[in-house]
């Protein structure tokens, strides 16, 4: 939308420097598009990649208003206090019944993502890490002091994922780099997903390649953790104490097998 936008006020833009900027913006978000539909493997949104289409829908909007002020000058005082009250409250009326509109039909949280903020919020864990397997958001947002690695690797750094790959076992690799950092790794929590995730008798995690699709189960990690703390496997929702990893175990260890279908 905000890109569509930006390309229909495209005859507005008078100012030859408003054009070239705005053109710069538009094709990066062109090519940003281009990129996300060709290249991401699993399921992506528009919304996690906003940056530049919002800031062009902001540079057009701005330029909109700025041609639509000089007409405004042109009105008698009062007619102008008129006309912005009207647009003001229009604005305020549009959002309140679009915001309650989302808010009373929005979806309850997933009773996973509620397990999660529980599970920290009653222990009152801090100053920690914890090793996920999805909604990292849920960790950092209930207490900001502890650190939090997402198993999808969608915010890691390129060359961290490259030495990760190539370590030998990617679950020792991010113990040790946690632990290098004073953050060790002290949970591992399986909430869903495709990368991490427990062994059919639940004592071993293991972790696939994040940057293939989940279907190649490429395996590039494994470690024992033993019986986990706190299980529900209704709502896909297993926590286990990482303060005692061991990873001399393999793919092929009875300990770390794999159902089919998992």
């Amino acid at each position: 939308m905000p890109i569509a936008f930006a390309v229909a006020l495209w005859p507005t833009y008078r100012d030859r420097r408003t054009r070239l900027v705005i053109a710069a913006i538009l094709g990066g978000a062109i090519l940003q598009f281009l990129q996300i539909a060709l290249f991401t493997r699993s399921h992506t949104g528009w919304y996690w990649y906003y940056l530049l289409p919002v800031v062009a829908g902001a540079l057009a909007t701005a330029n909109l208003l700025s041609l639509t002020n000089r007409r405004f000058s042109r009105l008698t005082p009062p007619l102008r206090i008129l006309v912005l009250n009207i647009v003001l409250l229009s604005i305020a009326a549009t959002i309140t019944i679009v915001t309650v509109n989302i808010r009373w039909n929005s979806q309850p949280q997933a009773p996973k993502y509620m397990k999660a903020l529980e599970f920290v919020t009653k222990r009152d864990i801090q100053e920690t890490a914890f090793l996920v397997s999805d909604g990292p958001g849920y960790f950092a947002y209930s207490r900001p002091s502890n650190g939090v690695i997402a198993a999808d690797m969608l915010t890691g750094n390129v060359s961290v994922i490259t030495e990760m790959k190539i370590s030998g076992n990617a679950m020792r690799y991010l113990f040790d780099t946690a632990s290098d950092i004073d953050k060790p790794i002290r949970y591992v929590i399986f909430m869903g997903g495709s990368w991490l995730i427990p062994s059919t008798n639940l004592q071993c995690v293991i972790y696939n390649d994040p940057l293939q699709l989940p279907s190649t189960r490429n395996i590039i990690g494994q470690v024992h953790l033993g019986y986990p703390i706190e299980t529900d496997l209704d709502n896909r929702f297993i926590v286990w104490d990482a303060s005692n990893p061991r990873f001399d175990v393999s793919a092929d260890d009875p300990l770390c097998q794999v159902e089919t279908e998992a």
